[in-house]
C-alpha cells in the first residue's frame, strides 16, 4: 500500500483567503455593482492579508478579526436571556 498525503488536515491559510476574497467581492457587488472592481478589491484585501500574516502560524487572521470585531458581542448572552423561544 502508498503512502498517502495528509492533505485533508494539512495547516494551511486557504479559509482565511476564501473568507477574505468572498467578504470584499460580495460587499463591492452590494455597494457597487462593478465585478470588475469587485475582483480587485477582492484580491487586493488577499493580498494585504497575507502581507499582514506572513510568517505567522495559521489563524493568525481569526485571532487579529476575533480580537478587533468581535462576532460573539451580537449574540444574546444566555445568561442574561429570561428563555429562548423555539
Amino acid at each position: 500500500m502508498r503512502p498517502v498525503p495528509r492533505n485533508i488536515d494539512r495547516p494551511n491559510r486557504m479559509a482565511e483567503i476564501v473568507i477574505v476574497f468572498l467578504f470584499c467581492h460580495y460587499g463591492v457587488m452590494f455597494i457597487m455593482s462593478n465585478v470588475l472592481m469587485a475582483w480587485i478589491v477582492g484580491l487586493g484585501g488577499v493580498y494585504v492579508v497575507n502581507k499582514i500574516t506572513a510568517n505567522k502560524p495559521e489563524g493568525t487572521f481569526f485571532r487579529l478579526w476575533y480580537k478587533f470585531a468581535p462576532i460573539g458581542k451580537f449574540f444574546a448572552n444566555p445568561k442574561k436571556a429570561p428563555w429562548f423561544e423555539v
